[in-house]
């Protein structure tokens, strides 16, 4: 039973914050950036934008609402940048030479960024309660 919970969270943020790029993309609410090679993780950075990060946090909001541990969710959210990352690295490993700062550029504020969203939506099923 917690492994489904488990599954639940990551797969639930990783699934959302998937088809949030890919609706972003499919209808050009991009950036244009030029990252030659970057073959996964630029189409997501392409999309950070106000709307984007405002779809991102309502995402987060809902996706509180299952049952699951808020932590789960939020890793699931920013997991697309850390996988599309290591699928770089293992075809071009001179790419990313930069890492430490993509961390901690993107990785750590998106995290946080998520884990606040699911956080703000756990704190509304409770005031709702009341």
């Amino acid at each position: 039973m917690k492994t489904k919970k488990i599954l639940l969270g990551i797969g639930s943020g990783f699934g959302t914050s998937t088809l949030l790029v890919l609706v972003f993309q499919l209808f050009q609410w991009t950036y244009p950036q030029r990252m030659d090679g970057y073959f996964i993780t630029r189409p997501i950075t392409e999309c950070i934008h106000p709307v984007f990060m405002g779809c991102f946090i309502l995402s987060g909001v809902a996706l509180s609402y299952l049952k699951t541990n808020p932590f789960l969710i939020a890793l699931g959210m920013i997991l697309p940048l850390p996988i599309g990352f290591i699928a770089e690295v293992i075809v071009d490993p001179t790419s990313h030479n930069l890492f430490p700062f993509e961390v901690i550029g993107g990785w750590i504020p998106g995290f946080l960024l998520a884990l606040c969203a699911t956080g703000l939506g756990r704190f509304i099923q409770k005031v709702m309660q009341d």
